[in-house]
């Protein structure tokens, strides 16, 4: 993640960084770009300065790497997922069992083996063990727990929340304020002095998250022996909602009741797209939360392929990547199986770029045991990175490719949905953005009815081009003062072309050649007068 000095930091983005306050909770939203992970990066690191305990929360582990070494080379102890730092708050809780919690395994020492067997508990063989990351331990079910809980109060129990019935990977937010409401006073004042939590891209969190964190500030600010009560730092944007539990910025300042003044407005100045892309982006915006300002900064306008094979989207991919040295590729797409296809057909690929080191790189929730998260790198020259959208939010990358938009499902989740994601996805671009769709005439698809006007996001149908006839000619010989002619002007050219772009030159003739370290994308100009390209120096060449 690209940090910015405090000098360039907007008014705005200063506002919330140096004067937010600390002993209070806050809201801060703004739409993609306008530096929200940016700024709970650096007040996450200014408080541990401190000395306060700080934890910074994301809702994905794709963005915990990449918001991982923002602050300091320490950093990794402080950003995590906030699911992570939930259940490293419920493990030290203690509180008693819930009866929709997971399996409630007990912590004894061996010689109690018997005496835990006596009182109704099972050794189960692949249980895992939470305080020793291992699998085998003495499990106790609820209901024997319930009729005698004392039996089993000299050892520590461990339990999982208790998760929505029909998600299994969601917590019931609402059942766990409900059981920390009802033992209040079981809670520890080391469990309630967790200092400030910073929550980034809050939005994806449900209304009942926020009124449990309301709760535990609330009893921490009772105790006067709680030294660090907590405090929430909430970043939030709510036209980024990919998921099904989510929170509109009122409920998030309902559930930790925050005060206006407290509620920065919105952060508005769009730091990371071209003026084109932010154009296509804001297409797809869905009327909720706020929208950012045009930039500046102007670029190419994104594209919309149809009716190109999928051998061809890979082709395109590395295309891009080829003709731009040093930068970095996102792949984006809607389905499981689309994202494993183009991870092993990009993967294969890559080996036949000459003289460049091209990596591939990919994550899933499916996939994580072998697309391990901490192996993914970002802001890294020349990889190329294949997401799913859930994976893709906070992120950003030099190029954006989103492939098959008919995957989008919109009959079933709705066109709301489809925008937001597109919105999401689009804002990840710096430099390009592509839409390339393999099925053709999707003109009557639902998805197509969603895209912008065609003066915003050109449209074409794919048409492989074949290379050009080669033709044999006699040129006739150029006497040698035109010859030294032209070679001045094609010199001079070259001297004004790297002055005007601010890229070097280098002359080593007559051992070796004129170079120019220009990029690949001035082929155009480049070629026409007699220019190579050299991918292993990343300039270009003339004898």
């Amino acid at each position: 993640m690209r940090m910015p000095k405090l000098r360039e930091m907007t008014a705005e983005q200063k506002a919330v960084y140096l004067y937010a306050p600390n002993d209070a909770h806050v809201l801060v939203s703004g739409p993609p770009g306008t530096g929200k992970t940016v700024i709970a990066a650096l007040r996450a690191a200014e408080l541990k300065k401190r000395g306060v305990p700080v934890a910074l929360g994301m809702y994905s582990r794709v963005l915990v790497k990449y918001a991982a070494g923002a602050p300091g080379d320490d950093s990794e102890a402080l950003v995590r997922t906030v699911f992570e730092w939930f259940r490293e708050w419920w493990n030290a809780a203690e509180l008693p069992p819930h009866p929709a919690g997971g399996p409630i395994c007990v912590e004894l020492p061996f010689k109690d083996k018997d005496a835990v067997k006596a009182a109704g508990a099972k050794w189960h063989e692949h249980q895992w063990r939470p305080w020793q990351q291992r699998t085998g331990t003495w499990v106790v079910d609820y209901d024997v727990w319930a009729k005698a809980p004392e039996s089993f109060s000299g050892w520590r129990l461990w339990q999982s929340a208790p998760c929505v019935p029909e998600a299994e990977d969601q917590i019931d937010w609402e059942a766990v304020y409900d059981h920390v409401m009802e033992h209040e006073e079981d809670l520890s004042d080391a469990s309630l002095s967790v200092g400030t939590l910073l929550i980034d891209e809050g939005q994806d969190f449900a209304p009942w998250f926020y009124k449990l964190l309301g709760l535990l500030a609330v009893v921490g600010a009772s105790r006067p022996t709680v030294t660090y009560p907590l405090k929430c730092f909430v970043l939030a944007d709510e036209n980024q909602q990919l998921t099904e539990y989510n929170s509109t910025l009122n409920e998030i300042q309902t559930g930790l009741k925050i005060g206006p003044k407290n509620r920065f407005p919105p952060l508005l100045d769009n730091f990371r797209n071209t003026y084109e892309i932010a154009e296509v982006a804001r297409a797809f915006f869905d009327d909720v939360g706020a929208l950012p300002r045009l930039p500046t900064r102007r670029g190419e306008r994104p594209l919309y392929t149809e009716g190109i094979p999928s051998s061809d989207c890979v082709q395109q991919i590395l295309t891009w990547i080829v003709n731009h040295p040093g930068k970095n590729v996102g792949v984006l797409v809607f389905k499981e199986q689309k994202r494993d296809a183009l991870q092993k057909a990009l993967s294969k690929a890559v080996g036949g770029i000459e003289g460049r080191m091209v990596s591939v790189q990919s994550y899933s929730w499916e996939t994580r045991k072998v697309n391990r998260v901490e192996n993914l790198v970002f802001d890294v020259p020349d990889v190329i990175s294949v997401l799913n959208m859930r994976s893709c939010k906070g992120l950003e990358f030099d190029a954006v490719f989103i492939v098959d938009l008919h995957d989008a499902q919109i009959g079933l989740y709705g066109a709301s949905r489809f925008r937001m994601q597109m919105f999401v996805a689009v804002s990840r671009a710096r430099e390009w953005v592509q839409l390339l769709e393999t099925q053709k005439d999707q003109s009557t698809a639902a998805f197509y009815a969603e895209l912008p006007s065609s003066d915003i996001l050109p449209r074409e149908t794919w048409k492989k081009a074949l290379p050009p006839a080669r033709t044999v000619r006699q040129i006739p010989a150029v006497p040698v003062q035109e010859r030294k002619a032209a070679l001045e002007d094609w010199e001079t050219w070259a001297r004004a072309f790297a002055k005007k772009r601010g890229c070097a030159n280098e002359d080593l003739r007559p051992k070796g050649c004129f170079w120019l370290y220009a990029p690949a994308a001035d082929s155009a100009e480049l070629t026409k007068r007699g220019f190579q390209y050299s991918a292993r120096r990343q300039g270009w060449w003339r004898t």
